[in-house]
């Protein structure tokens, strides 16, 4: 109960308020449901009350991979000829029966929302699966070639993963298990043990990752099959990089020092970090695109909206493609040496060969999508078309994707709200 309620507690203050984890119904048949409306709060605007059964959204939605919304995406110069778009993988029919994995709330209630900046959301947790010293989308094929990695979602990505193989192969370890095989990494948290060989040095696992997608209703795509990118630090263009932040919080949520650090070793310099707090790592990747699955950097087939002085951001003409905001909460439980464990932190990235950066300052995270299309295009349904607040896997007509934990035992947990253990591991053999 304690780790649920911290778990709770962090999602408010990182704006993912895990407010509704109810089940919901099999994918097949889906039909949209009449809202329970708005929440009360001031200000807030209510959610539309179609009639029962009647979609509040266009015939064909989700848009065509690559079609521009209504309003978004805007550009900040005019676009007099849209990029060609690279046509995406062809679709995988997932492998095993997708209903098993669904919950049936045997209701009919959309969830409510606190105003517009909860419609259009989408959000679930995972939990970590493993450690490796791979990246499939910078070293493909190219076993132990990269700095340690720690994995989230599909429990068989190494370096020789690509759609193909996630979509077929390994279990989940995010809410709805097979059905999100998406692989996501970051560079795996350490300890320095001070014997100067960074191979020896154990890692700190994450108790979980909250996954946000944000969509403002009815401007946002579907991402492409086959889509992959890094966002946060910019190891070969620093220049380039992505905004990300540490925090660190009581169990009760109450933040130590300053919300604002790009690095650990600005929350170590504070020393007011405790054992149990929980520290955490906000990180979001751009919301335009090219059109293209990848690129030569993995990271400039995407960029973030520009300002348009106008009361709103819009995409660059060069990329004029918008997919949902993704950002990614990944959180850490303070070990009993409390500030002088957090001093010994670092990330694997941040002690590569002629580096000498700030603990903490090099962090990153790479996502290759590999969603079952049916559940991805549901949730994209009813949170942005139907201006849901879709917390916890639910997507928002009383249907929602199971824990994958309570229904397999994975790893030895048995919730997604379960706290890493053992929190500490020893490091793979680097090959």
């Amino acid at each position: 109960m304690k780790h649920a309620k911290k778990f709770a507690i962090s999602i408010c203050v990182t704006t993912l308020l895990y407010n509704n984890c109810g089940g919901f119904k099999g994918v097949s048949g889906v039909t949209d449901l009449a809202s329970n409306g708005s929440s009360g709060t001031p200000g807030a605007q209510p959610t539309p009350l179609p009639q029962l059964g009647v979609d509040p959204h266009p015939n064909n939605y989700p848009p065509v991979m690559g079609t521009p919304g209504a309003r978004n995406p805007e550009t900040v110069t005019p676009v007099t000829s849209w990029p060609v778009k690279q046509a995406e993988l062809p679709k995988i029919p997932s492998n095993f029966v997708v209903d098993d994995w669904i919950n049936d709330s045997g209701g009919d209630t959309r969830p409510a929302h606190n105003g517009f900046d909860d419609v259009g959301a989408f959000r679930f947790i995972c939990k970590p699966s493993h450690n490796l010293y791979d990246d499939p989308i910078v070293y493909p094929n190219q076993p132990g070639a990269s700095h340690l990695h720690t994995f989230f979602g599909n429990t068989l990505t190494n370096n020789a993963s690509t759609y193909s193989t996630l979509r077929q192969t390994g279990e989940g370890t995010c809410s709805g298990g097979p059905l999100n095989r998406s692989a996501y990494w970051h560079p795996a948290l350490r300890i320095d043990d001070g014997d100067g060989n960074d191979l020896n040095d154990k890692i700190i696992m994450p108790d979980y990752a909250a996954v946000y997608y944000k969509m403002e209703p009815l401007q946002s795509t579907m991402f492409a099959r086959g889509l992959r990118i890094i966002f946060g630090y910019n190891m070969s263009n620093p220049a380039a990089s992505t905004g990300f932040n540490w925090v660190c919080s009581s169990p009760q949520g109450v933040i130590r020092g300053n919300n604002s650090n790009s690095s650990l070793k600005a929350i170590a310099d504070t020393n007011l970090c405790v054992a149990g707090d929980d520290l955490y790592i906000q990180v979001g990747a751009p919301t335009c695109w090219n059109g293209q699955l990848d690129s030569a950097d993995h990271r400039s087939h995407v960029k973030p909206m520009q300002d348009t002085n106008l009361g709103y951001g819009a995409c660059p003409a060069t990329h004029p493609y918008h997919f949902p905001a993704f950002s990614l909460s990944i959180h850490f439980t303070v070990g009993p040496q409390g500030a002088a464990e957090v001093a010994k932190m670092y990330l694997a990235s941040d002690h590569m060969p002629g580096m000498n950066m700030d603990a903490g300052s090099t962090f990153h995270t790479d996502w290759f999508g590999a969603w079952d299309d049916d559940v991805a295009n549901e949730w994209m349904l009813h949170a942005d078309a139907g201006f849901g607040n879709c917390s916890g896997g639910d997507l928002c007509d009383g249907r929602g994707m199971k824990d994958p934990f309570q229904k397999t035992g994975l790893n030895g947990y048995s919730s997604l709200l379960n706290p890493a253990n053992p929190r500490v591991v020893e490091p793979p053999v680097k090959p």
